[in-house]
């Protein structure tokens, strides 16, 4: 599984505690870098928690997820990182 390329063993496995190896297994590989590039393109420097929180972001098309992410940052104001970075509940909003 391509995860376990990319995140701390410590994630991976709370990743491999909190889903379904099924669901993991589906996850298209393309479209999650898709979303990846988008969450370091606005400098989002907890992605693992990202992920760990809300790993269903990563299976959404991109152009909706950087969609939200504007929205989010017209609600939240130019600090909107740091802001989300402190609540994550806000990425719940993108789902």
């Amino acid at each position: 599984m391509f995860l376990k390329d990319f995140l701390s063993d410590f994630v991976y496995n709370q990743i491999i505690e909190n889903y379904e190896y099924e669901y993991l297994s589906n996850i298209d590989k393309n479209i999650f870098f898709q979303v990846l590039e988008i969450f370091k393109k606005y400098d989002f420097y907890f992605i693992e928690d990202i992920i760990l929180n809300h790993l269903d972001i990563f299976t959404m098309d991109s152009n909706d997820v950087e969609k939200q992410i504007l929205e989010l940052r017209n609600q939240l104001g130019e600090n909107f990182v740091s802001i989300i970075g402190n609540d994550l509940r806000y990425l719940s909003q993108m789902v």
